[in-house]
């Protein structure tokens, strides 16, 4: 099975400007928990988790001086707290592929290239229901 037959190809995406509150906001809104991030040219940077985000919120409340009200700083962007290790795959690749890449890097989602552009994204879950249904 190839990759293009199970990715996401409606892909949100994210500037590593932007503040990390914001994207919370967009996990919660779009029921997701991977956003790449790319620069201004859309050349993708990095990816920005859900779990990126927790490490983010736990360091932050936890290094506030006691007594302090725990908010989240305003100027803690996506791109302090992004993974910039940029693990892709081809949309004709073969999923297997995918398996054995989110197993080596324990990772939950690869970015689907075409030449430098991002064209979908495969999630762990994609695999998973992907088997699910063909009653694997």
């Amino acid at each position: 099975m190839l990759i293009k037959d199970v990715m996401t190809k409606e892909v949100l995406t994210v500037k590593r400007d932007l503040p990390f509150t914001e994207a919370c906001e967009l996990f919660f809104k779009n029921k997701i928990h991977h956003l790449p991030v790319v620069d201004k040219n859309h050349k993708l940077v990095g990816m920005f988790t859900s779990n990126d985000a927790l490490k983010g919120f736990v360091d932050n409340v936890f290094n506030s001086p006691m007594g302090q009200a725990m908010t989240i700083e305003s100027n803690i962007t996506v791109g302090d707290l992004m993974s910039d290790k940029l693990i892709w795959l081809n949309a004709y690749d073969d999923i297997t592929q995918a398996v054995l890449l989110f197993k080596e890097f324990g990772i939950h989602a690869i970015a689907v290239m075409e030449k430098d552009e991002i064209i979908g994204i495969l999630t762990s879950n994609d695999v998973m229901n992907t088997y699910q249904t063909v009653g694997v």
